[in-house]
Formats: C-alpha cells, structure tokens, sequence
C-alpha cells in the first residue's frame, strides 16, 4: 500500500518536472527571440549607444551624416516664397513618415500643442507659438485679428499688456471641447514659425538667465539649484556648483543642467523645449511652415495669402539689442564635445524635421 502510495507521488513529481522544464524552455526561447528582435530593430533604425559619462540613446555618426545631407537646401533656388514654403511642408512630411516613432521624454510634453496651438474663430486659423520665435509679435497680431486691438494700433502694443494686460483674451485649443477641437483642426488653417535649434536655446539662455530683472534671474537660478538638490547623484557627477548668489550659471552649465533635466524626463521651461515637442509637427498638417530667419517676407506672404489684412509688426522692446544668431558660434564653440552631443541628441528631431543644419564645426566635433 506505501509502495504504490510512493509510485504514485514520484510519478506526479516527475510530471511536475517535465512541466517547469518546459515553462523554462519556453522562457528562454522568449528571451532569445526578443533579443533578436531588439537587435534587428536597432541595427536597421542606425541608433547606438555612445559612451558619454552617463550613456545615452542618441542617433550613430552614420545618421548624423545622413541628416546633414540631406537638408543642405539653398532655398534661394526656389522660384517663390510659395515654392519654398511647399518644399518645407514636403520634408517635413517625409521626415515624419520616416520615423514614426516618439522620443524617450515625449510624454512629458505630450500635453504641450494643445496648450501651444493659439486660436481666432474670427479668421479660423490656428498658429502654434513657441518662446523666442517672435511669439510676442504674434501674439500682438492675435489681438488685432480678435478686435481686442483696432488693427492700426498693433504694433504699439506693449510687452506688458500682452502678457499681463490682455493675456486672458487668447484662446488655445485645450480651451475647447472635444467636438470643437476636432473641427477646428479640419477646417482651421494652422501654422508655425520655426527657428535654428541651436539658437533658439542661446535666446532663451539668455533672456532667463540673464534678464533686467533681477527677481526673474533669481527664479530660473533657483530652478537650477532645486533641481540638483532633487538629483545629487548628476549633481556630484558633474561636480555642479549651483550656489549662484554671487554669480550667474554659465552656459556650459545650462547646457548639462537642460540636458540632464530631458535624461531623467523632467519638463523644462517651454522656453528651452525643442519646436518638435511642443507642436509636435507629425501630428498637426501645417498649412504653412515659416522660418524666424526669413520672417518678414514669410509672414508677408502668409497673411497676404490668408487675406488676414493685418500688417506683421516690427522689432521692438521684446528684442534684445545683439542678435543671437551673431553669438551662437561664441558660445557653443567652446563646450565639450560630450555635452554637444547630448545636445544634438535632444535637438536633433527640430534639424531633422524643419531641414536645419548642423553646423560643420559642430558636425566634426561629436564625430570625435
């Protein structure tokens, strides 16, 4: 009776066995399988790991080369502002249709375009601002467009009534219901002004960190150091010191501060935040793609085109008195070669998307 008790067991032992050899065979064969699919993905997507201080997933020196290629365009061949504009519209949607995929940190903007994309019922159009792209200027237009300002008096409006005065006037699309969103983003043209990547950031380096206003400086300093003390370890990997009472965050620093604050996906002010994030172009048909380097010209044609009868305005006191295009070359030359590159792979979807250029100086230096 034991015997046969003991038979009994053994052989339901055994079967228990043959089963959790099977689940682990079939484990294994998972991993296998995922490895080679992980590998395929990567190998075909040219994307490495690089070995900076702390590796980081950005695009091999193979699609580097590809990009720069590829949007060398003399936009002084076109035979219009029309043909120019059309052929921004056409890359972008082929950059779009060849990376379908989003970036690391997109979820942390991805509430951004709707808070972006700035809305007149009146003219039915949509217009995604971005920070240090004339987006003041803008903004004073919007008013006259909406009649919150007789259209002769737009370019007198002040910085101030804009920001402070006048700031609940302007609608965006997250001020809509669901319905209404859908239908304005059929009907609605929609554009965005652009800038180069690599100056956008300068502009907006400048205005935080060194701004007239010495409570505004001490805000965005004080954003600095709270966000190392929220992060001692890349603090003392950097060996960062953020006590800048008697002094002001250099360049370098911001650089490492920016890019530290995308690796560990932490939202940054709007104003250091690429184009691509917060209007993510793939998701949004716009009708027309305006370069801050081209823009009164651009502007021109593009109301004139959407009949808005407005006149863009003119530089005035949101300008500092250097041009930041003069600058970029004096600033960024002198950064390691290692933070360069966790620039370029931060900023690389605005060069690829709205046909930018790395410098070449830039370009050889991360080769390196």
């Amino acid at each position: 009776m034991f015997k046969r008790y003991v038979d009994k067991e053994l052989v339901s032992i055994m079967a228990l066995l043959r089963r959790k050899k099977f689940s682990v065979m079939l484990f294994m064969m998972v991993l296998i399988i995922s490895a080679i699919i992980l590998t395929s993905f990567y190998s075909d997507n040219d994307v490495t790991i690089i070995n900076l201080d702390t590796p980081i997933l950005i695009s091999a020196n193979p699609k580097i080369d590809k990009i720069e290629k590829s949007n060398i365009v003399d936009e002084s061949s076109f035979s219009s502002i029309k043909a120019r504009l059309d052929h921004r519209k056409k890359v972008l949607a082929d950059k779009c249709n060849a990376n379908k995929k989003v970036t690391e940190y997109h979820s942390v903007y991805a509430h951004e375009p709707s808070r972006h994309l700035m809305i007149s019922n009146k003219k039915r159009l949509m217009y995604c601002f971005l920070p240090k792209v004339a987006n003041t200027n803008f903004r004073r237009v919007f008013l006259g467009l909406e009649g919150f300002v007789p259209k002769d008096k737009v370019p007198s409006v002040s910085g101030y009534d804009v920001y402070f005065t006048l700031d609940n006037t302007f609608k965006y699309l997250k001020d809509f219901n669901q319905q209404q969103q859908k239908e304005m983003l059929k009907n609605f043209k929609k554009f965005i002004v652009v800038r180069e990547p690599l100056e956008r950031l300068l502009s907006g380096y400048r205005n935080k960190f060194f701004h007239p206003n010495q409570a505004h400086r001490d805000e965005y300093h004080n954003r600095v150091a709270r966000f190392y003390r929220e992060h001692p370890s890349l603090k003392k990997k950097h060996n960062m010191d953020t006590n800048f009472q008697k002094r002001s965050i250099t360049f370098k620093e911001f650089l490492i501060y920016w890019s530290d604050s995308f690796e560990v996906k932490e939202y940054v002010n709007e104003h250091f935040t690429p184009n691509s994030e917060l209007c993510n172009p793939c998701s949004y048909d716009f009708d027309y793609i305006i370069r801050y380097e081209n823009l009164d010209e651009e502007t021109k044609y593009v109301f004139d085109d959407l009949n808005l009868g407005i006149q863009f305005p003119s530089r005035n006191d949101n300008y500092s008195s250097i041009a930041t295009s003069a600058l970029v070359d004096e600033f960024y030359t002198s950064v390691d070669s290692w933070i360069l590159r966790k620039v370029w792979s931060i900023l690389q979807w605005d060069f690829n998307y709205f046909s930018y250029t790395l410098p070449v100086w830039y370009l050889e230096k991360i080769k390196t």
